[in-house]
């Protein structure tokens, strides 16, 4: 693996110093009984950070740093994710349900193509070390299904009006550009190789850099109380109807499920 470029290296440590203050800040609002999950990743991520910064990244021991730290990382992206769906449908108990379930089968789903596509991932590739490329693949079959599930959540999110609370509408925007990002990094990673991935790794940080610079800012008590919905705010009848619908939806989950 190249060595990170300075620009890449410094917002590392911008990214390190952004998560320490994230979670001091998370815990001062109280965010961190709200959020667990999140508050969880963060920790998670700067002791990842605070681990491997010192570490050349050419070395095993970075290597092995990261196999043994990682896995723990993709379960807190699909935790976040269960969060979310929670926060977002915590009113609509028969949507959160179904919602769920879909998220159960394409992880499922993803996990069963993961193990088929990893041997001839690992036959046809230059890359040094093979257990770079399970890991590899396997965390592109999890967040390539988180980031599907995310997208479907925004359309929902777009086309009815979810009362939500600011902070978690934030959470959840920022969240998810936060995770797009890492999955158009892993498919330049994929068309390009992991040495023409560097430029965009950098990129990346950037946006992580920025990601945490916003929650850092616009999470706040006041957004513990405020209200907002995703989607642009049509005339009374429209949503009116809309609301309706999505009641009905509801229910009608909620009947299937007890049959």
């Amino acid at each position: 693996m190249p060595p990170l470029p300075l620009v890449g290296r410094i917002l590392w440590i911008a990214t390190f110093a952004g998560g320490v203050l994230l979670i001091i800040r998370l815990y001062w609002l109280g965010s961190h009984k709200t959020y667990p999950f999140f508050f969880g990743y963060w920790l998670l991520s700067t002791l990842q950070t605070a681990i491997l910064l010192p570490i050349d990244n050419r070395t095993r021991a970075y290597l092995w740093v990261w196999i043994f730290t990682e896995p723990l990382m993709w379960a807190f992206y699909i935790l976040i994710v269960f969060e979310l769906c929670t926060l977002v449908l915590r009113s609509y108990t028969g949507i959160y349900t179904l919602g769920r379930w879909v998220l159960y089968s394409a992880l499922s789903i993803s996990v069963m193509v993961t193990a088929l596509s990893l041997t001839p991932a690992v036959s046809g590739s230059s890359e040094r070390s093979p257990i770079l490329i399970y890991f590899v693949t396997i965390e592109r079959g999890i967040v390539f299904s988180l980031v599907l599930y995310l997208l479907l959540m925004v359309a929902f999110m777009t086309y009815y009006p979810i009362p939500i609370n600011r902070n978690t509408l934030i959470y959840f925007v920022v969240y998810s550009v936060f995770f797009l990002s890492k999955t158009v990094v892993l498919l330049l990673r994929e068309a390009l190789g992991l040495l023409s991935s560097q430029t965009f790794s950098t990129v990346l940080l950037g946006i992580y850099t920025a990601c945490v610079l916003a929650w850092l800012f616009l999470l706040d008590r006041d957004g513990v109380a405020t209200v907002s919905v995703f989607r642009y705010r049509w005339g009374a009848p429209e949503e009116k109807r809309l609301v309706e619908q999505l009641d009905e939806l509801n229910s009608t989950l909620l009947r299937s499920g007890r049959r």
